[in-house]
């Protein structure tokens, strides 16, 4: 029998096996073909085993030595993994700048509160403001008319002179030092509507005599309007048949006048009064051609 001690190659075994007389094939010529074909065989079988134990040695060599890389790497302390490919990193924030510790982004907001129209004459209130930036610092230019600043969250009124032309609003504030725009805005500027002329809140039609007699003048509204506006009637002219003759008489305010009055007291039932010539004037200080007022006497 043969012990197979430590790693052995597979041709090694060979001259180790040779060596020994008792199985050496070419000393003993004389043996019958049987031993030698034993021989044979027991060094085959010896070359197999040795193989296989080679093997087996390499195997666990590989078990025990090389482990299969990967991408993190692990060191002996377990206080630190590092990371071959690393997930690319998230792209940077967009550059923004910083004045006096404020992140500013140059990007203004004008907004007119009532709506993206301005009116000529009157009070429009917007609202200016830059995010980052306080409303203090803040300088802002107006073509076609004039602002004034209240409150302190950046509330502006804004007054158009004329109207048909329009009105740019430029905002800019001090960045690093140096003063830049940041935003600009531009409104159409319209005139105030016309208002309707009233008497005893009636456009025309069927009036008691004795009601038309009560009434003081004639006034001006603005209905469905976004500014509280106020009209003021600056002239009239009231007339009548009277004994198959026109007659007219004129007033030059919003209030009847004494002739007025005795015209309309002498109108019988059925007769036609004519309010006409009527003129307004608001805030925008354009006098204004209203719309005549007719009654029938009821």
């Amino acid at each position: 029998m043969f012990k197979i001690h430590g790693e052995l190659d597979d041709w090694n075994l060979v001259p180790l096996l040779l060596k020994d007389n008792r199985i050496n094939p070419f000393v003993h010529q004389s043996e019958n073909l049987s031993r030698r074909m034993k021989i044979t065989n027991l060094i085959l079988t010896a070359l197999i085993c040795a193989f296989i134990v080679a093997c087996g040695s390499k195997a666990q060599e590989n078990d025990k030595g090389e482990q299969p890389k990967s991408n993190v790497e692990t060191p002996a302390d377990n206080k630190d993994v590092v990371v071959e490919n690393p997930t690319p990193p998230t792209p940077a924030a967009p550059e923004i700048k910083v004045v006096h510790d404020t992140v500013i982004i140059k990007e203004a907001s004008i907004s007119a509160t009532k709506m993206n129209v301005l009116y000529a004459g009157v009070d429009n209130p917007i609202v200016i403001s830059v995010p980052g930036v306080p409303a203090e610092k803040l300088m802002v230019q107006m073509s076609n008319g004039n602002y004034r600043k209240f409150g302190r969250s950046g509330e502006y009124i804004v007054r158009p002179r004329q109207a048909g032309r329009k009105v740019f609003i430029t905002v800019s504030t001090e960045i690093n030092g140096k003063e830049e725009r940041v935003g600009s805005k531009e409104f159409r500027v319209k005139r105030i509507p016309d208002p309707i002329a009233l008497v005893a809140n009636k456009r025309g039609g069927k009036i008691r005599k004795n009601q038309l007699l009560a009434q003081s003048g004639v006034y001006a509204e603005l209905n469905d309007f976004y500014f509280d506006t106020k009209f003021s009637v600056v002239g009239f002219s009231v007339s009548a048949i009277r004994s198959g003759y026109l007659v007219e008489e004129v007033s030059k305010s919003g209030r009847f006048t004494k002739a007025q009055r005795e015209l309309m007291c002498s109108l019988g039932l059925g007769n036609i009064l004519f309010i006409s010539n009527i003129k307004a004037i608001g805030p925008d200080r354009i006098p204004r051609s209203l719309s005549p007022i007719i009654f029938r006497i009821d």
